[in-house]
């Protein structure tokens, strides 16, 4: 009887610790299960808050705007590219300078076999040669047009009358914009007209963060020098 009853036990014992180790092991599944799930909508969550960040940063470094509105590019698809992305350093770096320059006094920016600046038409017009812009960085050739913005600026204030200010007795008000660029200076040698160009050109590169190697070429130009802004058969009117 005592034997029956130790077999009895050692059974039940045995069959308790099985049944144990089932429970154990549905319950550890069931965890596992449980964390997979989690870990599964986590890394979703993670994934969508990513894409989000991505999306967000993209819409900062590439703002959906039209920088080129009301200014014509003529040219092949590479030129048209190459003087948009020149357009938007200027934007991006000197908006209330370089670039409401050239926004502002140029209507018309065209592939040539020339750069230079001029008037067709009555029509202020950019013309850039294959041979600058295929050879020019973007931050150079941003440069380039930035100079030939001053131009376009400069002649068309040089046109301008002079405007005298009244005394203060006098009961006159003038409502004349401010110039933002300042007083505008009449140059009477064409070399003196290119120096401001090129100075106002490597004011814009150092704005721009251009490579240093683009701003000491200019600082080393010599002064009857043209050609890092003009080439081909191209004419400076002043």
């Amino acid at each position: 009887m005592k034997k029956v009853f130790l077999i009895t036990l050692f059974l039940l014992v045995g069959g308790g610790v099985y049944i144990y180790k089932i429970i154990k092991s549905y319950n550890v599944s069931i965890l596992n299960l449980e964390s997979e799930k989690q870990k599964k909508i986590n890394e979703k969550k993670f994934n969508n808050d990513t894409k989000k960040e991505n999306n967000e940063l993209k819409d900062i470094q590439t703002p959906d705007i039209n920088y080129t509105s009301k200014l014509d590019i003529v040219g092949d698809k590479d030129f048209v590219k190459k003087v948009k992305d020149s357009l938007k350093i200027l934007w991006t770096y000197d908006r209330e300078g370089s670039f409401r320059i050239v926004k502002n006094n140029v209507f018309r920016i065209i592939q040539s076999n020339r750069t230079t600046f001029f008037y067709y038409d009555d029509l202020p017009v950019i013309e850039i040669s294959n041979e600058m812009y295929k050879n020019s960085s973007e931050t150079y050739l941003a440069s380039v047009i930035a100079h030939m913005g001053w131009h376009a600026w400069y002649l068309k204030n040089k046109k301008k009358k002079t405007i005298e200010v009244p005394h203060p007795s006098q009961d006159k008000i003038d409502n004349t914009p401010v110039n933002i660029f300042g007083k505008i200076k009449r140059f009477d040698d064409l070399y003196k007209v290119e120096e401001e160009a090129f100075n106002y050109q490597l004011s814009v590169l150092e704005k721009i963060n251009a490579p240093q190697s683009e701003i000491k070429m200019l600082k080393k130009r010599n002064y009857k020098d043209f050609s890092l802004s003009h080439d081909g058969n191209y004419f400076i009117e002043f």
